[in-house]
């Protein structure tokens, strides 16, 4: 019987479902910089935690609360990315997948 060419394996949905849960965390993080600065006068260190933005690869918010920003393009690029991610690991996995199965009698 023919196989139809959209048919997905268990196996890859499954690691799809694992990558996809990776890239939004990867993509929803917050992330801090920790930073140390030395002040003249007192001989002292200060440490501060610098807010550098959400999302991957690109920052989509930038600035501190309330007076954060929001770039919606660079949410949709990397939107775009994650998907661009998620399709080319889905034809590697089924490649791999098929290629198994062609090979057995």
């Amino acid at each position: 019987m023919k196989r139809r060419w959209f048919q997905l394996h268990l196996s890859t949905c499954v690691v799809l479902m694992l990558l996809s849960g990776v890239l939004t965390q990867a993509n929803l993080y917050v992330r801090l910089v920790f930073r140390r600065t030395f002040s003249q006068p007192e001989d002292t260190f200060t440490a501060t935690w610098d807010y550098h933005g959400c999302g991957w690869p690109t920052y989509y918010t930038s600035g501190i609360w309330p007076d954060q920003t929001f770039h919606p393009l660079r949410l949709a690029a990397n939107v775009f990315v994650v998907l661009l991610i998620m399709i080319l690991a889905a034809i590697s996995l089924e490649y791999i997948a098929r290629r198994r199965e062609d090979r057995t009698p």
